[in-house]
Protein backbone atom coordinates (compact mmCIF):
# COMPACT_ATOMS: atom_id res chain seq x y z
CA UNK A 1 0.00 0.00 0.00
CA UNK A 2 1.46 3.64 -1.24
CA UNK A 3 1.72 6.55 1.02
CA UNK A 4 1.15 5.21 4.50
CA UNK A 5 2.97 7.76 7.12
CA UNK A 6 5.15 5.43 9.16
CA UNK A 7 6.80 7.23 12.46
CA UNK A 8 8.51 6.60 15.68
CA UNK A 9 6.68 8.12 18.59
CA UNK A 10 8.06 10.67 20.79
CA UNK A 11 10.57 11.60 17.46
CA UNK A 12 10.93 13.48 14.36
CA UNK A 13 11.99 10.20 12.53
CA UNK A 14 9.68 9.71 10.03
CA UNK A 15 8.79 7.48 6.38
CA UNK A 16 6.68 6.53 3.83
CA UNK A 17 5.98 3.73 2.14
CA UNK A 18 6.63 3.55 -1.57
CA UNK A 19 4.65 1.44 -4.27
CA UNK A 20 4.83 -1.96 -3.39
CA UNK A 21 4.27 -1.15 0.14
CA UNK A 22 7.97 -1.64 1.54
CA UNK A 23 9.17 0.96 3.60
CA UNK A 24 12.73 1.54 5.24
CA UNK A 25 13.17 3.58 8.65
CA UNK A 26 16.44 4.59 10.20
CA UNK A 27 16.17 5.02 14.32
CA UNK A 28 18.49 4.26 17.07
CA UNK A 29 18.97 1.57 18.98
CA UNK A 30 16.02 1.20 21.45
CA UNK A 31 12.53 -0.72 22.07
CA UNK A 32 10.24 1.97 20.35
CA UNK A 33 6.83 2.49 19.97
CA UNK A 34 5.75 2.56 15.64
CA UNK A 35 3.03 4.59 14.33
CA UNK A 36 1.18 3.54 11.02
CA UNK A 37 -1.35 6.41 9.45
CA UNK A 38 -3.52 6.54 6.29
CA UNK A 39 -6.55 8.61 5.43
CA UNK A 40 -9.37 6.07 5.59
CA UNK A 41 -7.67 3.41 6.97
CA UNK A 42 -7.49 2.45 10.61
CA UNK A 43 -4.48 3.68 11.91
CA UNK A 44 -2.31 1.44 14.58
CA UNK A 45 0.60 2.36 17.22
CA UNK A 46 2.42 -1.00 17.87
CA UNK A 47 4.53 -0.82 20.88
CA UNK A 48 7.36 -3.38 21.94
CA UNK A 49 9.73 -2.83 18.64
CA UNK A 50 13.16 -3.58 19.07
CA UNK A 51 15.96 -1.56 16.97
CA UNK A 52 20.02 -2.78 17.09
CA UNK A 53 22.47 -1.52 15.41
CA UNK A 54 23.79 -2.46 11.89
CA UNK A 55 20.84 -5.00 11.86
CA UNK A 56 17.34 -5.15 10.28
CA UNK A 57 14.14 -5.48 12.09
CA UNK A 58 11.16 -6.93 9.65
CA UNK A 59 7.70 -5.82 10.44
CA UNK A 60 4.84 -5.85 8.28
CA UNK A 61 1.21 -4.40 9.05
CA UNK A 62 -2.18 -4.60 8.00
CA UNK A 63 -4.67 -1.79 7.92
CA UNK A 64 -8.08 -2.15 7.40
CA UNK A 65 -10.69 0.39 5.41
CA UNK A 66 -12.49 2.23 8.63
CA UNK A 67 -15.52 2.11 5.86
CA UNK A 68 -15.69 -1.63 6.52
CA UNK A 69 -19.03 -3.26 8.14
CA UNK A 70 -17.99 -4.17 11.41
CA UNK A 71 -20.38 -6.88 11.40
CA UNK A 72 -18.71 -8.80 8.36
CA UNK A 73 -15.13 -7.84 9.45
CA UNK A 74 -15.60 -9.54 12.65
CA UNK A 75 -16.57 -12.57 10.88
CA UNK A 76 -13.38 -12.67 8.72
CA UNK A 77 -10.88 -11.08 11.33
CA UNK A 78 -9.48 -11.68 14.82
CA UNK A 79 -10.40 -9.57 17.40
CA UNK A 80 -7.07 -8.02 17.36
CA UNK A 81 -8.47 -6.10 14.43
CA UNK A 82 -11.22 -4.25 15.34
CA UNK A 83 -12.88 -2.00 12.74
CA UNK A 84 -15.12 0.75 14.56
CA UNK A 85 -14.73 3.90 12.97
CA UNK A 86 -14.56 5.68 16.48
CA UNK A 87 -10.80 4.33 16.74
CA UNK A 88 -8.69 5.65 14.29
CA UNK A 89 -5.71 4.91 16.42
CA UNK A 90 -5.49 0.95 17.41
CA UNK A 91 -3.05 -0.13 20.40
CA UNK A 92 -1.31 -3.40 19.81
CA UNK A 93 2.21 -4.91 20.63
CA UNK A 94 4.50 -5.77 17.77
CA UNK A 95 3.95 -9.79 18.63
CA UNK A 96 0.25 -9.49 17.78
CA UNK A 97 0.74 -7.50 14.79
CA UNK A 98 3.07 -10.38 13.62
CA UNK A 99 0.44 -13.21 14.54
CA UNK A 100 -2.11 -11.09 12.91
CA UNK A 101 0.04 -10.93 9.62
CA UNK A 102 0.55 -14.56 9.52
CA UNK A 103 -3.06 -15.87 10.31
CA UNK A 104 -5.56 -13.08 8.47
CA UNK A 105 -3.94 -13.80 4.68
CA UNK A 106 -4.46 -17.06 4.93
CA UNK A 107 -7.62 -17.03 6.67
CA UNK A 108 -9.52 -14.67 4.34
CA UNK A 109 -8.21 -16.17 0.96
CA UNK A 110 -10.78 -17.43 -1.22
CA UNK A 111 -8.03 -19.80 -3.00
CA UNK A 112 -5.66 -22.40 -1.97
CA UNK A 113 -2.51 -21.09 -1.28
CA UNK A 114 0.62 -20.60 1.00
CA UNK A 115 3.38 -17.70 1.34
CA UNK A 116 7.23 -17.39 2.77
CA UNK A 117 8.21 -14.23 2.76
CA UNK A 118 12.00 -13.09 3.38
CA UNK A 119 11.96 -12.74 6.89
CA UNK A 120 10.76 -16.18 7.46
CA UNK A 121 13.44 -17.57 5.13
CA UNK A 122 16.09 -19.45 6.90
CA UNK A 123 19.41 -19.07 5.04
CA UNK A 124 21.38 -21.96 6.94
CA UNK A 125 18.00 -24.52 6.99
CA UNK A 126 16.90 -23.48 2.98
CA UNK A 127 20.11 -23.75 1.45
CA UNK A 128 18.62 -22.76 -2.04
CA UNK A 129 15.02 -22.83 -3.63
CA UNK A 130 14.30 -26.45 -3.34
CA UNK A 131 14.00 -26.73 0.15
CA UNK A 132 12.44 -23.54 0.39
CA UNK A 133 9.55 -24.55 -1.83
CA UNK A 134 9.05 -27.37 0.19
CA UNK A 135 7.79 -25.37 3.08
CA UNK A 136 4.74 -24.46 1.19
CA UNK A 137 1.84 -26.39 1.90
CA UNK A 138 0.53 -28.62 -0.54
CA UNK A 139 3.84 -28.04 -2.74
CA UNK A 140 6.11 -31.69 -3.46
CA UNK A 141 9.81 -30.97 -5.26
CA UNK A 142 10.42 -34.63 -6.99
CA UNK A 143 14.33 -34.28 -8.31
CA UNK A 144 15.06 -35.63 -11.20
CA UNK A 145 17.04 -38.80 -11.67
CA UNK A 146 20.02 -38.86 -13.04
CA UNK A 147 19.97 -34.85 -13.18
CA UNK A 148 21.48 -32.89 -10.83
CA UNK A 149 19.39 -29.33 -9.95
CA UNK A 150 16.67 -30.19 -11.97
CA UNK A 151 13.06 -30.82 -10.29
CA UNK A 152 9.90 -30.66 -11.16
CA UNK A 153 6.80 -30.02 -9.26
CA UNK A 154 3.77 -31.20 -7.96
CA UNK A 155 0.93 -29.26 -6.45
CA UNK A 156 -2.13 -30.60 -4.52
CA UNK A 157 -1.62 -33.86 -6.26
CA UNK A 158 -1.51 -32.77 -9.64
CA UNK A 159 2.06 -33.61 -11.60
CA UNK A 160 3.96 -31.36 -13.18
CA UNK A 161 2.56 -31.26 -16.87
CA UNK A 162 -0.07 -29.08 -15.25
CA UNK A 163 1.95 -26.92 -12.94
CA UNK A 164 4.57 -23.65 -14.02
CA UNK A 165 6.80 -21.08 -12.40
CA UNK A 166 6.87 -18.04 -12.57
CA UNK A 167 10.04 -15.79 -11.18
CA UNK A 168 9.51 -12.13 -11.01
CA UNK A 169 6.43 -12.49 -13.00
CA UNK A 170 7.98 -14.42 -16.07
CA UNK A 171 7.14 -17.50 -16.50
CA UNK A 172 10.16 -19.60 -16.91
CA UNK A 173 10.71 -22.47 -19.71
CA UNK A 174 11.47 -26.14 -18.72
CA UNK A 175 14.61 -27.33 -18.47
CA UNK A 176 13.70 -31.16 -19.64
CA UNK A 177 12.81 -31.39 -23.13
CA UNK A 178 10.12 -33.95 -21.94
CA UNK A 179 8.73 -32.89 -18.59
CA UNK A 180 8.18 -29.62 -16.65
CA UNK A 181 11.62 -29.28 -14.73
CA UNK A 182 13.05 -26.34 -13.28
CA UNK A 183 16.80 -25.32 -12.26
CA UNK A 184 15.42 -24.31 -8.46
CA UNK A 185 18.67 -25.52 -7.06
CA UNK A 186 20.68 -23.27 -8.73
CA UNK A 187 18.88 -20.12 -7.25
CA UNK A 188 20.25 -18.91 -4.53
CA UNK A 189 17.87 -18.42 -0.86
CA UNK A 190 19.25 -15.43 0.02
CA UNK A 191 18.19 -13.57 -3.11
CA UNK A 192 14.91 -14.61 -2.60
CA UNK A 193 12.38 -12.15 -1.28
CA UNK A 194 8.87 -13.92 -1.47
CA UNK A 195 8.11 -17.47 -2.40
CA UNK A 196 3.99 -18.55 -3.13
CA UNK A 197 1.76 -20.78 -4.04
CA UNK A 198 -1.36 -20.85 -6.00
CA UNK A 199 -3.74 -23.38 -6.99
CA UNK A 200 -6.98 -21.60 -8.23
CA UNK A 201 -6.71 -19.78 -11.91
CA UNK A 202 -6.15 -16.19 -11.41
CA UNK A 203 -6.82 -13.41 -14.76
CA UNK A 204 -3.15 -12.06 -13.72
CA UNK A 205 -1.29 -15.08 -13.91
CA UNK A 206 -0.82 -17.24 -17.23
CA UNK A 207 -1.57 -20.80 -15.95
CA UNK A 208 -3.05 -24.29 -16.77
CA UNK A 209 -7.06 -24.36 -15.87
CA UNK A 210 -6.48 -27.78 -13.63
CA UNK A 211 -2.99 -26.50 -12.05
CA UNK A 212 -1.21 -24.34 -9.57
CA UNK A 213 0.95 -22.42 -9.98
CA UNK A 214 4.83 -21.59 -8.04
CA UNK A 215 5.63 -17.61 -7.58
CA UNK A 216 9.21 -16.41 -6.55
CA UNK A 217 10.08 -12.68 -6.72
CA UNK A 218 13.84 -11.76 -5.54
CA UNK A 219 15.11 -8.84 -4.22
CA UNK A 220 15.96 -5.91 -5.83
CA UNK A 221 16.64 -3.03 -3.21
CA UNK A 222 18.38 -4.56 -0.09
CA UNK A 223 18.15 -3.63 3.13
CA UNK A 224 21.62 -3.00 4.21
CA UNK A 225 25.03 -2.79 2.51
CA UNK A 226 26.41 -6.62 2.16
CA UNK A 227 29.69 -8.94 0.82
CA UNK A 228 28.68 -12.53 0.92
CA UNK A 229 30.65 -15.54 0.48
CA UNK A 230 29.75 -18.79 0.47
CA UNK A 231 32.28 -22.01 -0.11
CA UNK A 232 30.96 -25.35 -0.21
CA UNK A 233 32.21 -29.39 -0.54
CA UNK A 234 30.82 -33.16 -0.32
CA UNK A 235 32.28 -36.09 -1.44
CA UNK A 236 31.13 -39.54 -1.98
CA UNK A 237 33.21 -42.44 -0.57
CA UNK A 238 32.20 -44.16 -4.12
CA UNK A 239 33.15 -41.95 -6.05
CA UNK A 240 35.87 -39.54 -4.61
CA UNK A 241 39.56 -40.98 -4.88
CA UNK A 242 38.59 -43.39 -7.60
CA UNK A 243 39.97 -42.88 -11.04
CA UNK A 244 37.79 -40.35 -13.40
CA UNK A 245 37.75 -41.11 -17.04
CA UNK A 246 35.70 -38.93 -19.42
CA UNK A 247 36.30 -37.07 -23.04
CA UNK A 248 38.36 -33.55 -23.95
CA UNK A 249 37.63 -30.71 -21.36
CA UNK A 250 37.23 -27.10 -23.11
CA UNK A 251 37.66 -23.67 -21.38
CA UNK A 252 34.29 -22.84 -19.66
CA UNK A 253 33.39 -26.16 -18.90
CA UNK A 254 33.74 -25.31 -15.42
CA UNK A 255 31.27 -22.51 -15.59
CA UNK A 256 28.43 -24.62 -17.38
CA UNK A 257 28.92 -24.12 -20.91
CA UNK A 258 30.02 -26.86 -23.36
CA UNK A 259 32.69 -24.76 -25.04
CA UNK A 260 33.76 -24.31 -28.80
CA UNK A 261 35.19 -27.50 -29.23
CA UNK A 262 31.40 -29.35 -29.32
CA UNK A 263 29.94 -26.93 -32.01
CA UNK A 264 29.06 -28.61 -35.54
CA UNK A 265 30.65 -27.14 -38.91
CA UNK A 266 29.26 -24.60 -40.48
CA UNK A 267 27.53 -26.40 -43.49
CA UNK A 268 26.54 -28.81 -41.13
CA UNK A 269 22.26 -29.35 -41.48
CA UNK A 270 20.65 -28.68 -38.15
CA UNK A 271 17.17 -28.69 -37.58
CA UNK A 272 16.72 -24.83 -39.33
CA UNK A 273 18.04 -26.46 -42.69
CA UNK A 274 16.22 -27.28 -45.55
CA UNK A 275 17.23 -30.49 -45.37
CA UNK A 276 18.24 -33.03 -42.50
CA UNK A 277 21.11 -34.95 -42.86
CA UNK A 278 19.28 -38.23 -43.49
CA UNK A 279 17.77 -36.93 -46.34
CA UNK A 280 21.38 -36.47 -48.11
CA UNK A 281 22.77 -39.54 -50.09
CA UNK A 282 25.28 -42.10 -48.10
CA UNK A 283 28.53 -40.03 -49.34
CA UNK A 284 27.28 -36.63 -48.17
CA UNK A 285 26.60 -37.95 -44.67
CA UNK A 286 29.89 -40.06 -44.17
CA UNK A 287 31.81 -36.69 -45.75
CA UNK A 288 29.49 -34.33 -43.16
CA UNK A 289 29.70 -36.43 -40.51
CA UNK A 290 33.80 -36.95 -41.40
CA UNK A 291 34.12 -32.85 -39.98
CA UNK A 292 32.75 -33.60 -36.67
CA UNK A 293 35.39 -33.04 -34.08
CA UNK A 294 36.54 -36.29 -32.14
CA UNK A 295 36.24 -36.21 -28.65
CA UNK A 296 35.36 -39.60 -27.51
CA UNK A 297 38.49 -40.46 -26.77
CA UNK A 298 38.40 -41.35 -23.55
CA UNK A 299 41.48 -39.12 -20.96
CA UNK A 300 42.27 -40.32 -17.47
CA UNK A 301 41.98 -36.91 -15.37
CA UNK A 302 43.60 -39.27 -12.29
CA UNK A 303 41.74 -39.10 -9.13
CA UNK A 304 38.17 -37.80 -8.81
CA UNK A 305 38.26 -34.46 -6.19
CA UNK A 306 35.20 -33.82 -4.38
CA UNK A 307 32.71 -31.44 -4.98
CA UNK A 308 32.68 -27.97 -4.83
CA UNK A 309 30.13 -24.94 -4.81
CA UNK A 310 30.85 -21.28 -4.36
CA UNK A 311 28.63 -18.77 -3.87
CA UNK A 312 29.45 -14.75 -4.24
CA UNK A 313 26.65 -12.05 -3.03
CA UNK A 314 26.75 -8.12 -3.00
CA UNK A 315 24.68 -5.27 -2.22
CA UNK A 316 24.15 -1.82 -2.27
CA UNK A 317 21.83 1.08 -1.01
CA UNK A 318 22.21 4.02 -1.96
CA UNK A 319 20.17 6.88 -0.59
CA UNK A 320 20.31 10.83 -2.74
CA UNK A 321 19.09 13.88 -0.94
CA UNK A 322 16.13 14.22 -2.38
CA UNK A 323 14.82 10.84 -1.08
CA UNK A 324 15.50 8.76 -3.94
CA UNK A 325 16.62 5.40 -3.23
CA UNK A 326 18.90 3.41 -5.17
CA UNK A 327 19.63 -0.76 -5.03
CA UNK A 328 21.67 -3.14 -6.14
CA UNK A 329 21.40 -6.79 -5.22
CA UNK A 330 23.35 -9.55 -7.52
CA UNK A 331 24.74 -13.03 -6.49
CA UNK A 332 27.02 -15.26 -8.79
CA UNK A 333 27.10 -19.42 -8.24
CA UNK A 334 29.17 -21.86 -9.48
CA UNK A 335 29.50 -25.33 -8.08
CA UNK A 336 30.95 -29.10 -10.27
CA UNK A 337 30.97 -32.38 -8.68
CA UNK A 338 31.44 -36.08 -10.79
CA UNK A 339 29.88 -39.22 -10.23
CA UNK A 340 31.20 -42.62 -11.46
CA UNK A 341 28.22 -45.40 -11.58
CA UNK A 342 28.64 -49.20 -12.19
CA UNK A 343 25.63 -51.23 -13.91
CA UNK A 344 24.91 -54.89 -15.17
CA UNK A 345 22.79 -54.39 -17.93
CA UNK A 346 20.75 -57.28 -19.51
CA UNK A 347 18.96 -57.83 -22.48
CA UNK A 348 16.17 -59.56 -23.39
CA UNK A 349 15.61 -61.04 -26.74
CA UNK A 350 12.87 -60.28 -29.31
CA UNK A 351 11.13 -63.32 -29.49
CA UNK A 352 7.75 -64.22 -31.00
CA UNK A 353 6.19 -66.55 -28.94
CA UNK A 354 6.08 -64.58 -25.56
CA UNK A 355 4.85 -67.34 -23.54
CA UNK A 356 7.37 -70.07 -24.69
CA UNK A 357 8.71 -71.93 -21.52
CA UNK A 358 12.21 -72.55 -23.38
CA UNK A 359 12.41 -69.05 -24.31
CA UNK A 360 15.89 -67.45 -23.62
CA UNK A 361 15.34 -64.87 -21.17
CA UNK A 362 18.60 -62.91 -22.16
CA UNK A 363 20.10 -62.64 -25.33
CA UNK A 364 23.34 -60.18 -23.49
CA UNK A 365 25.07 -59.03 -20.69
CA UNK A 366 27.49 -56.39 -20.28
CA UNK A 367 29.02 -54.43 -16.80
CA UNK A 368 29.20 -50.45 -17.67
CA UNK A 369 31.19 -48.03 -15.91
CA UNK A 370 29.56 -44.25 -16.26
CA UNK A 371 31.89 -40.94 -15.37
CA UNK A 372 29.35 -38.21 -15.42
CA UNK A 373 30.88 -34.80 -15.14
CA UNK A 374 28.59 -31.69 -13.95
CA UNK A 375 28.86 -28.33 -13.95
CA UNK A 376 26.44 -25.16 -13.12
CA UNK A 377 26.79 -21.63 -13.01
CA UNK A 378 24.04 -19.30 -12.08
CA UNK A 379 23.40 -15.52 -11.60
CA UNK A 380 21.18 -12.79 -10.29
CA UNK A 381 21.74 -8.75 -11.37
CA UNK A 382 18.59 -7.06 -9.80
CA UNK A 383 18.70 -2.79 -9.53
CA UNK A 384 16.00 -0.38 -8.84
CA UNK A 385 14.87 3.06 -8.42
CA UNK A 386 12.45 4.43 -6.54
CA UNK A 387 11.35 8.13 -6.81
CA UNK A 388 8.42 9.92 -5.22
CA UNK A 389 5.67 7.71 -6.28
CA UNK A 390 7.64 5.85 -8.84
CA UNK A 391 9.61 2.70 -8.98
CA UNK A 392 11.60 1.00 -11.61
CA UNK A 393 13.47 -2.06 -11.47
CA UNK A 394 15.17 -4.70 -13.56
CA UNK A 395 15.87 -8.22 -12.76
CA UNK A 396 17.57 -10.52 -14.40
CA UNK A 397 18.14 -14.62 -13.91
CA UNK A 398 20.30 -16.55 -15.52
CA UNK A 399 21.44 -20.45 -15.22
CA UNK A 400 23.67 -22.83 -17.44
CA UNK A 401 24.22 -26.04 -16.95
CA UNK A 402 26.90 -28.77 -18.89
CA UNK A 403 26.71 -32.62 -18.04
CA UNK A 404 28.91 -35.40 -19.81
CA UNK A 405 28.56 -38.51 -19.40
CA UNK A 406 31.74 -41.21 -20.69
CA UNK A 407 30.16 -44.65 -20.21
CA UNK A 408 32.57 -48.03 -20.84
CA UNK A 409 31.20 -51.41 -21.44
CA UNK A 410 32.67 -54.32 -20.82
CA UNK A 411 32.51 -57.77 -20.49
CA UNK A 412 29.70 -58.61 -23.09
CA UNK A 413 28.78 -62.29 -22.54
CA UNK A 414 26.28 -64.24 -24.55
CA UNK A 415 24.17 -66.59 -22.27
CA UNK A 416 22.23 -67.89 -24.67
CA UNK A 417 23.76 -71.62 -24.28
CA UNK A 418 23.73 -71.35 -20.60
CA UNK A 419 21.09 -72.89 -18.43
CA UNK A 420 20.76 -69.71 -15.66
CA UNK A 421 19.92 -68.03 -18.90
CA UNK A 422 16.29 -69.34 -19.07
CA UNK A 423 15.50 -68.00 -15.97
CA UNK A 424 16.71 -64.61 -16.20
CA UNK A 425 19.36 -64.57 -13.25
CA UNK A 426 22.74 -64.68 -14.79
CA UNK A 427 25.11 -62.64 -13.20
Amino acid sequence: MYGVSVTIKNSTIKTTTIADGHYILNGDSAVNTVEYRLDGFQGKSISGVTINDFDVTYLDVVLFPLAQDTSIASQLYSSLDSLETKDTLMNISVYQELCSCIHNPIKTASQFSDIITSKSIQPGTDKDATFLLRRLNGVIVQDNGGTQNIASLNIAGLGERYNQLIIDRTPVNSSDFFSRAYPLQLMPVNAIEKVSVQKIADPSVPADFAGGTISIKTKDIPDRNFYYVQVGTAFNDATTGKGFLNDKKNFGQSMGFAGSIRDLPSDFPTTRSRTALTDKNIQEQVSLSRQLNNNLSPINYGNSKPAEKIMLGFGKLIALKGGQKIGITAYVNQQQSVRIDQSTVQVSPVTANLFDANKVAIRSQAHDMSYQYQSQFSGIVNAAIVYGKNKVSFKSFFASQFVNTLTQRSQVADPSEDTLAHAGILY
